[in-house]
């Protein structure tokens, strides 16, 4: 008599690679520039004091 032997082999590999980047980037810039604010204000302390120039010579 024949006598079969058969041999199977599996072999099952299973590699996952799981790569989550996440990357926020919040950049807030707030640049207030009130130049016509500033410029009145100056102008108007520049007559405040004008005023007070012209009245303590009127006193004098």
């Amino acid at each position: 008599p024949t006598t079969t032997i058969t041999t199977t082999t599996t072999t099952t590999t299973t590699t996952t690679t799981t790569t989550t980047t996440t990357t926020t980037t919040t950049t807030t810039t707030t640049t207030s520039t009130s130049n016509s604010n500033n410029n009145n204000n100056n102008n108007n302390n520049k007559f405040f004091w004008s005023s007070i120039k012209l009245l303590r010579s009127l006193q004098s």
